[in-house]
């Protein structure tokens, strides 16, 4: 097995214990912009050859703290991880932004990679650099027993972000997904208005943004491309918003076919999801709420996508398992 030395000086030289069992740390990062993400596992060990410290690489699919075997960490960052092991040892390394000392005074101390994870959109090399230096302050500070003090990290935002962020890997989600993810309603909402129109088939007229649509359009869009882009609306709105939360809301408005013949349960549906106003009109583009202080189910917004367009798919939405 490769081994990559660590070179560290002390600069504030502490009595600190030596290490005699195996410690473990968790570091990761993540931005809310979408453009940062990084998780790197370490476990402090004792090097039994007594040749110094070094950093071993050992992530492998049957370690217990990897989750998922397709998203591990790989050695495309392994450089960024060792370069942000050596940063944090480092006597100068306060001038490192992200990246704060860490006492490090050990030695025949080996600091083993064991785990991680990256991002099919957001990894960056500088978000597992910072990784890195986190897993490796926790490790220490549990080995001191105390919390070391909080550097003033640029690279680490913490964010409102679902427990379980999906990792969508079809390239075709990604502009949804990190919309979603940075709350750009909006933006969404028109996104999935085109994956939509796209996916039934329908033929783009770029004059008036609109797309021609034949008939039964709808029935054509594959249910698991539908489950796929509600999955990202509930997750990321945390059930506010996506397509089975319309389907839900027009249910328990007495609803059962979805087409026009049902005024009272649509009329109720309208109310409850705000997309019929206080004079009976139902809204336009400009009357809608791109955020999350909307009504329950008010996006995506299939009011504005055009006539019938909503029954169309709430149609959809009844017969399959959404």
């Amino acid at each position: 097995m490769q081994r990559y030395p660590l070179i560290h000086k002390s600069k504030n030289p502490i009595n600190l214990p030596q290490i005699q069992t195996p410690v473990v740390g968790e570091g990761k990062v993540i931005r809310i912009d979408g453009n940062g993400y990084g998780h790197v596992i370490v476990q402090l060990e004792p090097n039994f050859d007594a040749d110094g410290c070094f950093m071993l690489w050992s992530v492998t699919e049957n370690s217990t703290l990897n989750d998922n075997a397709n998203y591990l960490l790989t050695t495309r960052f392994l450089e960024d991880v060792y370069q942000g092991l050596c940063e944090a040892i480092a006597s100068d390394s306060n001038k490192f932004a992200s990246i704060k000392y860490v006492p490090f005074p050990y030695e025949n101390t080996n600091v083993r990679i064991i785990g991680g994870s990256e991002h099919s959109i957001d990894s960056r090399p500088y978000s597992y650099r910072t990784a890195a230096y986190l897993a490796l302050e926790q490790a220490v500070s549990k080995v001191l027993g105390f919390k070391l003090p909080e550097p003033p990290l640029k690279g680490k935002i913490e964010l409102d972000l679902p427990p379980h962020e999906p990792i969508i890997e079809n390239s075709k989600y990604h502009n949804l997904q990190t919309s979603l993810r940075q709350k750009n309603w909006r933006v969404a909402d028109d996104l999935t208005r085109r994956m939509i129109f796209e996916l039934s088939g329908g033929e783009y007229y770029s004059p008036d943004d609109t797309y021609w649509l034949s008939l039964n359009w709808a029935m054509k869009i594959p249910e698991a491309d539908l489950q796929t882009i509600d999955r990202l609306w509930t997750t990321y709105s945390r059930g506010h918003f996506g397509l089975s939360i319309h389907k839900q809301i027009f249910l328990e408005c007495g609803g059962q076919l979805g087409d026009g013949s049902e005024q009272q349960a649509w009329e109720c549906f309208g109310d409850c999801v705000g997309w019929r106003l206080s004079n009976q009109r139902w809204i336009w583009l400009e009357d809608a709420k791109f955020d999350l202080s909307a009504p329950r189910g008010h996006l995506p917004c299939l009011e504005w996508w055009g006539q019938g367009i909503k029954q169309d798919i709430m149609k959809l939405l009844l017969s399959g398992n959404l």
